[in-house]
């Protein structure tokens, strides 16, 4: 439907006004879009007669609308959705933007990148520990703890990316469940399930444990939000990237298959819950900004685990400056890692994007191996094998078809 608006007979046919661009258009994806606001109706008498002037008093009508339905092709291979108002410039911006964003190596480039911060993160959150004296079945001080990074990370967010914008950022009101839900997925849950299961395993498994992200991002959405299509390509992929994330836990000669409900099924679950908050931002980015929604939902929900842990009873203490700098850091970490990988769902498919997920657990046991010595000595072999079955999981995901394209 399109909304057009006119002025009133009487006041055209007595005194010739007009709408000074002659019909104004209202398009419905003005409705619930990122601009939408107040109409705004500008009028000019155009009568010939020298010195002739229209009068309208408050209350009485100037402009009458009419909606009219219209038609739309079905196969015109449009590549995004206009955001209402006028707001050209602004989808300039955004087509050149999308244009850069979806080049296959800027994708690789950006993901790997998100994926090694990522994958920093196994080790450094167990460092983090041992600064501030968690002990691994502290949970209260754990939930705290990460409700006190993403708190951080939230605000960190929402500042840079207001810096870049030249203007705060916000999200509309009708937006708001969106960042309670992705604050429940991407955050709350999530983290609550990763670091309490991170305490209970070693980095290396945990990373590669949490890899399965990569599946159930993939199934979710091509089995249940159906935004894209699953091919037996990307289900090869899938499991060849799996495997290679595999590989890599027999760099100590020995595969341990070990499992603990609140340890590496914490992990699972942790993913999980990853998966559906990566489908929920490719959905919800299409008429709110990603980088409003990552920076809002983590501050919601960095609170509401800072509010879980104090009142379960978890207590953090600083002493000296480097967990102060463990904690930052881990903040950044997210705002940037988040915040980028938001904007490559925004213009790519969820697959496209998510099998560069199989990195971070490699990232995440190549940095194990670094800072908490976790042994991968003679493991060489394996870690290049699994570098090697990653990217031919990861080219496999990305590779389409002629066909397919067109």
């Amino acid at each position: 439907w399109v909304l057009s608006i006119y002025p009133r007979s009487g006041l055209g046919f007595k005194h010739r006004c007009q709408l000074d661009n002659t019909v104004g258009i209202i398009d419905a994806d003005y409705y619930n879009s990122s601009n939408e606001g107040h109409i705004m109706i500008k009028i000019s008498c155009d009568a010939h007669d020298e010195g002739h002037s229209a009068t309208v008093e408050a209350g009485d009508g100037f402009a009458q609308g009419i909606f009219t339905q219209f038609g739309i092709t079905f196969d015109d291979d449009a590549d995004g959705i206009r955001d209402g108002g006028f707001g050209w410039l602004y989808n300039k911006i955004m087509k050149s933007l999308k244009s850069k964003i979806t080049n296959p190596i800027a994708v690789c480039l950006i993901a790997l990148l998100c994926c090694a911060l990522w994958g920093s993160a196994f080790p450094v959150i167990k460092i983090g520990y041992g600064l501030f004296n968690i002990e691994s079945n502290d949970y209260s001080s754990q939930i705290l703890f990460a409700g006190l990074r993403f708190a951080l990370a939230g605000a960190l967010t929402v500042i840079f990316g207001s810096i870049g914008a030249k203007k705060l950022l916000t999200v509309k009101p009708r937006g708001y469940y969106k960042i309670v839900l992705l604050a429940l997925f991407q955050t709350i849950l999530q983290y609550l399930f990763f670091y309490i299961g991170l305490a209970r395993t070693t980095g290396t498994k945990g990373s590669i444990i949490n890899s399965v992200s990569v599946f159930f991002s993939v199934i979710i959405a091509s089995l249940i939000i159906k935004s894209e299509q699953l091919s037996l390509k990307k289900v090869i992929g899938c499991v060849i990237g799996f495997f290679g994330v595999a590989v890599i836990n027999l760099s100590n000669g020995t595969f341990d298959t070990s499992v603990s409900f609140f340890g590496e099924g914490f992990i699972m679950l942790s993913a999980l819950s990853y998966a559906v908050s990566s489908v929920l931002i490719k959905s919800f980015s299409v008429k709110d900004n990603p980088v409003a929604l990552s920076g809002y939902q983590f501050a919601f929900g960095g609170l509401c685990m800072i509010v879980i842990g104090f009142f379960m009873g978890g207590r953090i203490t600083f002493s000296g400056i480097k967990p102060i700098l463990i904690l930052l850091y881990l903040a950044m970490l997210s705002a940037v890692a988040y915040t980028l990988w938001a904007v490559l769902l925004k213009y790519n498919d969820v697959s496209r994007v998510t099998v560069f997920g199989f990195m971070t657990p490699v990232f995440g046991c190549i940095f194990s191996a670094l800072l908490l010595k976790e042994d991968l000595t003679g493991g060489r072999g394996y870690t290049i094998l699994s570098l090697f079955l990653v990217c031919i999981g990861i080219y496999l995901v990305n590779s389409v078809s002629k066909t397919s394209k067109k």
